[in-house]
């Protein structure tokens, strides 16, 4: 049972106090145990800390240290690992600033605390079959941390939880990960064909250019909507074809046909609404110009600002 699963079990007082708070000790006491915080004797002192922890709940001395920012299970862990360094509970803020200015011992807290939380995070964000993007984001826990401490903390304004704002710094740089990924795995698959340069033109295309591609995602919408959700699907969000096959009843062999189909139809009335428009661009110029505006692949409904003509 989980250091938050006996809190809720102590609010809601499904079984009595003291077996709680017994089991609410032994949670701590093994979560202290269990850290890479090297503390000479550190069994000992975690049984000390979890100790002294649970009978400053039971005197409610606790919840006037706790600020009511952020969830308490967090923060009672983290006044544990401080414990184990003799270094009193901190509120969110403080422990930011602590951690930026590398005050003893808080930085390995820091570490402890949010390194596998966040990566745990982000990879339950994940399908449960796409190991690329679970190893993507791990690597991106990592450098979230490291960043923060090598200043991006400062960002943090304080209001709402520390851990809030770190699950949400993490969630845009893997939702980022995963639009650049669609936009080269678009070029990729229909540029190869290309040996134009990348799309430089006046700022005046970029209104063709936009009502082209707008029409190419609206167009595949209404005759084949199928596709469609094949392409977001691959190349959006990176979720396998062997996963996406049994949802939509189909083989993995269909998806593959579906995904180049939609990818060759949207190249065909893109291509085919420019030259209407009197504008000839290659795949790899209009790739580009998605590329500046991804929102266009991700939601044919999006808004861009496209300049005055």
């Amino acid at each position: 049972m989980a250091i938050r699963d006996v809190i809720q079990k102590l609010k809601e007082a499904e079984a009595s106090r003291a077996v709680l708070e017994a089991e609410l000790e032994s949670e701590i006491r093994a979560r202290l145990v269990a850290s890479a915080l090297v503390v000479p004797r550190k069994e000992e002192k975690a049984v000390e800390v979890a100790q002294r922890l649970v009978s400053e709940l039971k005197a409610g001395t606790l919840p006037t240290l706790h600020d009511g920012i952020g969830a308490f299970d967090g923060w009672l862990e983290r006044a544990g690992l401080l414990g184990l360094l003799d270094l009193p509970p901190m509120n969110d803020g403080a422990f930011a600033t602590a951690a930026l200015d590398r005050e003893r011992g808080v930085v390995g807290v820091f570490v402890e605390q949010y390194l596998t939380t966040l990566g745990a995070y982000l990879r339950s964000k994940c399908d449960e079959e796409d190991t690329r993007s679970k190893d993507q984001a791990t690597e991106i826990a990592s450098e979230v941390i490291e960043e923060c401490l090598a200043g991006k903390l400062r960002k943090y304004s304080g209001k709402g939880s520390l851990e809030g704002w770190l699950r949400r710094v993490c969630r845009n740089r893997l939702h980022d990960w995963r639009e650049k990924g669609m936009r080269e795995q678009l070029s990729d698959t229909v540029g190869e064909e290309s040996d134009g340069e990348p799309w430089s033109g006046p700022a005046e295309d970029e209104k063709a250019l936009f009502e082209a591609i707008r029409h190419g995602f609206t167009w595949l919408k209404r005759f084949h909507p199928e596709e469609l959700v094949v392409i977001r699907l691959v190349y959006l969000h990176k979720i396998p074809q062997r996963t996406i096959a049994p949802i939509l009843g189909v083989d993995a062999a269909e998806i593959t046909r579906m995904k180049n189909g939609g990818m060759a139809s949207l190249r065909t009335e893109i291509t085919r609404s420019l030259e209407m428009r009197g504008h000839e661009y290659t795949w790899e110029q209009i790739a580009t110009f998605i590329a500046r505006h991804p929102c266009l692949a991700s939601d044919e409904d999006a808004v861009v600002e496209i300049p005055e003509v």
